[in-house]
């Protein structure tokens, strides 16, 4: 595809973001309604569960699927292996 074609698609990345915006707000100002008079509150931005699964013990199988980074990070748009070459 050329530059001016994917210029002038659709972008349905910013489609969908403001599709899943809009079904937030409209959970959250039925909930609103429905909880109003009861024991119960609803908020728009909960933090409460922010950390729920800093501490969560996994098992060893879980552990091992989890991705931890060895090397430092190169803050560079190149690749590591194209620093390497020799000009």
């Amino acid at each position: 595809m050329g530059r001016d074609e994917l210029r002038n698609r659709a972008n349905w990345q910013q489609f969908s973001l403001s599709l899943s915006v809009e079904a937030e707000r409209n959970f959250f100002s039925v909930m609103s309604v429905l909880l109003h008079e009861s024991e119960y509150k609803i908020l728009a931005r909960p933090r409460g569960f922010v950390h729920i699964y800093e501490n969560w013990p996994l098992d060893r199988s879980s552990e091992d699927q989890i991705y931890l980074q060895t090397e430092k990070t190169i803050p560079t748009r190149f690749h590591p292996r194209l620093l390497d070459r020799k000009h």
